[in-house]
């Protein structure tokens, strides 16, 4: 391994930090970071998976695997560097330059697996492999060019975003907004607000929100909120079925769309909303309890309901629409 040091400062810990395991080719490396000062974390390597795990631990420990084959270490570089209180790591590993994509002969190592303090604000980047963060209580970004991204009990903000795969998130304490290009994204237990995006799959998000936008160009949307909606509802997708279910009602509109697709929400007896819902190739109903007053035919309907409330905004091209009660 070629290893770039970048910060004069970190040069008396460096005998700590490189204590690798050469015994054998695929044996692992584990390097130790002390934090003097420095409370975030950016780290980045070529094509490999990629972990972060918080603890109650003071320091950093960098586990990084090798493949059985076809690794060879001269070609990898690691630079460290300290920029005021954040700590950078960076892990390159040179191509063979055959063409385009990888060989079988152009592998980094296989993964990377961080065990971190958990209040260190993070970014975790790959340029190839699946990301995984587990108890992390500080604001959390992680990014690959193609792989999965699972993230469990984080608790401050969370970025995330994929070019190829999906997201799987559960228990989230934080404002989120998660986008992949190819994949299916679920959340489980998220509280905040959040903003989801994929181009190509499902979504399922429930819990705690307070404010939710979610878009699909290709596939089903369903949203559950338990808390009351006090931020803006919008779901969107260009070809699939959308449903909300608003547990405890709403004080922001909401607004639900599909070109392909049926649209349905389903609200307490006692809210009080406005109401617009049209289908061009479709039935329309109205299967909400409360009070209603306005104009209502199978394919359109407009008025109000328990009185004025939030605009409640329903439509589709070509599927049915349905308002109901919880």
């Amino acid at each position: 391994m070629k290893t770039k040091l970048l910060s004069p400062a970190f040069i008396p810990a460096l005998a700590a930090l490189f204590a690798f395991a050469v015994t054998a080719q695929a044996a692992d490396e584990v390097q130790t970071f002390e934090l003097d000062g420095i409370n975030q974390l950016k780290f980045s390597i070529a094509k490999s998976n990629v972990s972060i795990i918080g603890t109650d631990r003071s320091d950093i420990q960098l586990t990084l695997e090798k493949p059985f084959t076809g690794f060879d270490p001269e070609k990898v570089t690691q630079s460290v560097d300290r920029v005021g209180d954040t700590l950078v790591i960076e892990i390159e590993y040179e191509k063979s330059g055959k063409g385009w994509f990888w060989s079988s002969d152009n592998k980094g190592y296989s993964a990377a697996n961080l065990i971190v303090p958990n209040e260190l604000v993070a970014s975790i980047r790959t340029s190839g492999g699946n990301v995984t963060a587990e108890a992390i209580n500080a604001p959390l970004t992680l990014n690959t060019s193609g792989g999965n991204i699972r993230a469990a009990d984080i608790s401050g903000r969370l970025d995330i975003k994929t070019s190829g795969g999906n997201i799987q998130l559960r228990h989230i304490t934080g404002d989120t907004d998660a986008h992949t290009s190819g994949g299916n994204i679920s959340v489980e237990g998220l509280a905040g607000a959040a903003s989801v995006h994929t181009s190509g799959g499902n979504i399922n998000i429930e819990g705690q929100i307070s404010s939710l936008k979610a878009h699909t160009s290709g596939g089903h949307i369903n949203a559950h909120l338990q808390s009351q909606l006090i931020e803006p509802l919008v779901l969107k997708t260009s070809g699939g079925n959308v449903s909300a279910t608003l547990d405890q009602g709403m004080t922001a509109p909401a607004e639900l769309s599909t070109s392909g697709g049926s649209v349905s929400i389903n609200l307490p007896r006692d809210q009080s909303f406005k109401i617009y819902a049209k289908s061009s190739g479709g039935h329309v109903s109205l299967d909400h309890g409360g009070s209603f007053n306005g104009s209502l035919s199978n394919k359109k309907i407009e008025g109000t309901v328990n009185g004025d409330g939030p605009l409640v905004k329903l439509s589709t091209h070509g599927g049915r629409v349905r308002i109901s009660e919880i």
